[in-house]
């Protein structure tokens, strides 16, 4: 029997765990921004890793919130929003990752929302979340084998 993996969310600024759910519904709140930078994840509720070490949440963005002091990793739907909590407006700049190239948000969400539309047929693409690709990503962090990592024996 095929055990889909389940999901935790630990928020640390509120205190609070989120879910079961399952690894899509986990890569839509990162690209929507509700999975923060000191967040965790976990796929026992138990154990808890770092999402910001994970590639598949795409937590790669970094926003300059003051100059050439910048802070991430965040989704970049996510910079927004951030944007609008701290009051920095709109006119910041984006790079991707600690080292890439600033570029204003207002062009890197173009560039995003064009990278995710079918030109041909004009429909936008739904990220898949590839569960296998989250496993053994939490399984090299927390050296362990994949294998450790089938289903959850405890349910929350």
């Amino acid at each position: 029997m095929d055990e889909t993996t389940q999901w935790w969310l630990r928020k640390r600024s509120a205190d609070r765990v989120y879910g079961p759910v399952n690894a899509e519904t986990l890569v839509e709140w990162a690209r929507v921004g509700r999975v923060g930078l000191d967040d965790e994840i976990s796929p026992d509720g138990q154990t808890w890793m770092r999402a910001a070490e994970f590639k598949t949440l795409k937590l790669e963005w970094w926003v300059e919130v003051e100059p050439d002091r910048w802070l991430g990793p965040l989704a970049l739907l996510a910079v927004p929003l951030l944007c609008d909590e701290q009051g920095l407006g709109r006119n910041v700049r984006v790079r991707r990752g600690p080292s890439g190239p600033p570029v204003p948000l207002d062009a890197a969400l173009r560039g995003a929302t064009l990278s995710s539309v079918d030109l041909r047929t004009g429909s936008a693409s739904v990220a898949f979340m590839d569960e296998a690709r989250l496993k053994e990503e939490l399984a090299r962090a927390l050296g362990v084998p994949r294998r450790a990592l089938r289903g959850n024996s405890k349910e929350r």
